[in-house]
């Protein structure tokens, strides 16, 4: 299969939607000669800055010459984005390879493994493209909780929980003792876990480590050195990857200062306070939960962006609207609601209605390329910030002809 019918066929998938387990995906992974047990591995669940740590320890680790593998979801522009090797994506060519192989093992086994999803079709995918490309070391970014999630197969060298508050809550629970607990699935005996969770989700996190028979590394202090990636939250999400790789280096791999040094200037995260305009000051912020709306609230704030600054905002509508627009839409002076092209985004009116209760300044367009033509026409604002959701700054990225690595260094 070539790289556009290989996309047909994950996408057909999506009419199994989410159905967490893991008994369909460790089937495929049993007879592809389970890939997932030829690299070491380390694995992040998290509610919050999943992608940022993976990012940066995926990026240290490259320089450090170790053969790197990195696995995160979504995607922003191409489902190549989810698979990185030494740091780059993977090419078309070897994604269609890895993803026929697979194909292959679950057309002749269709009864066995039933329904697979788009998300555990990609996991599997991932993982044969790892041994295939001989990856030592890869890194697992959780797609959605952590007990039931399609990665939950391996065993890691360190486990992260980078930390834990309410986002899919009609699936993980409605507490944060559920989440946490939910999160705590991929702790394993003998793994050492390394967290940032604070409060209840903390106490929870440590009591199964400690039943499961492991240690926990809390982060608790941030580090000295300045995060490569802009917001404050990033001080921890750094101090959790420092941790890692004091753990990777005890278990005798070799990274250095200047590795760390290097590896974290050259890290790029896209769609996570990515600046790609300067006049105006265009930043793309793919917040999608309560948590993310204030840090990225908090990010705004100190750094003093320039007014008048206009909000457009698009969200899905299974998450929590409310807060995200109590949070962030109060700091524009003008506020566009809008949808992304995903079948699950809000309509543009909800999130208006939503909006009117914080701002006065408000307007609707039917889709993202509408809304910043109309923001960028106005010529009034001197910042846009693009929120709400990875699949509205997506859509911001096309409309702008933005590659997902496009950033200007403004920091």
């Amino acid at each position: 299969m070539n790289y556009e019918h290989v996309i047909e066929f994950i996408e057909s998938r999506e009419k199994f939607g989410i159905n967490l387990g893991l008994s369909r995906v460790k089937n495929v992974l049993s007879l592809l000669g389970d890939p997932q047990d030829k690299f070491q591995s380390i694995h992040i669940a998290g509610t919050n800055g999943k992608g940022s740590v993976a990012a940066m320890l995926s990026s240290v680790l490259s320089t450090a010459g170790l053969k790197t593998g990195l696995y995160t979801s979504p995607h922003l522009l191409s489902y190549t984005e989810r698979i990185r090797i030494n740091d780059r994506d993977i090419s078309e060519g070897k994604f269609a390879e890895a993803a026929d192989i697979v194909k292959k093992v679950f057309d002749n086994n269709r009864r066995v493994i039933g329904g697979l999803t788009v998300f555990e079709m990609l996991t599997c995918i991932a993982f044969v493209a790892f041994e295939r490309a001989g990856v030592k070391l890869a890194i697992l970014e959780v797609g959605l909780g952590g007990r039931l999630d399609a990665t939950n197969v391996v065993t890691p060298l360190v486990s992260v929980i980078t930390n834990v508050d309410l986002d899919h809550t009609e699936v993980l629970g409605k507490t944060v003792k559920e989440i946490a607990k939910e999160k705590s699935g991929i702790i394993k005996r003998g793994v050492p876990v390394i967290t940032a969770a604070k409060g209840q989700a903390l106490k929870v996190i440590s009591d199964i480590a400690d039943h499961v028979g492991t240690g926990l590394v809390p982060v608790r202090a941030k580090p000295k050195i300045k995060p490569p990636l802009i917001g404050e939250h990033q001080g921890a999400n750094l101090g959790i990857v420092l941790k890692v790789l004091d753990v990777l280096r005890a278990k005798g791999f070799k990274v250095n200062e200047n590795d760390i040094k290097n590896g974290l200037r050259r890290t790029r995260w896209p769609g996570r306070f990515q600046i790609v305009s300067k006049k105006p000051l265009v930043i793309l912020d793919g917040a999608h939960n309560p948590a993310g709306a204030v840090v990225l609230n908090k990010t705004l704030r100190s750094f003093k962006i320039k007014r008048p600054l206009t909000l457009i905002l698009g969200i899905l509508k299974n998450k929590d609207i409310r807060s995200i627009t109590r949070t962030l839409v109060p700091l524009a002076d003008t506020v566009i609601a809008t949808r992304s092209t995903h079948p699950n985004s809000a309509p543009s009116d909800v999130i208006r209605s939503e909006a009117k209760k914080y701002a006065k300044n408000i307007m609707s367009s039917k889709d993202v390329a509408g809304a910043l033509k109309e923001a960028l026409r106005s010529g009034d604002a001197r910042t846009i910030v693009v929120s709400g959701s990875l699949f509205t700054v997506a859509d911001a990225m096309k409309a702008l002809s933005i590659d997902s690595t496009a950033e200007l260094d403004v920091k």
